[in-house]
């Protein structure tokens, strides 16, 4: 099965397996959760992604390299 890089959008040869990255994520509150009255899960903060994308390893090199660089400064 093949698939096309959504960052370069070249297509990629069969039986290569495509890298998810995630672009971008989001705040997310958790609330408590209560079974018979009782607390089970007291809820918390986290994150969830918001979008994600199917990329060769060239594009999640390049990418990874910016965002080093980025830090950097």
């Amino acid at each position: 099965m093949s698939f096309r890089c959504e960052l370069c959008n070249r297509s990629m040869p069969a039986h290569v397996k495509p890298i998810r990255l995630v672009m971008e994520t989001r705040r997310k509150v958790y609330p408590e959760r209560m079974l018979d009255k009782k607390v089970f899960d007291i809820g918390g903060v986290g994150f969830e992604i918001v979008k994600e994308v199917n990329a060769c390893k060239k594009c999640v090199t390049r990418k990874s390299e910016t965002q080093r660089d980025l830090d950097r400064s």
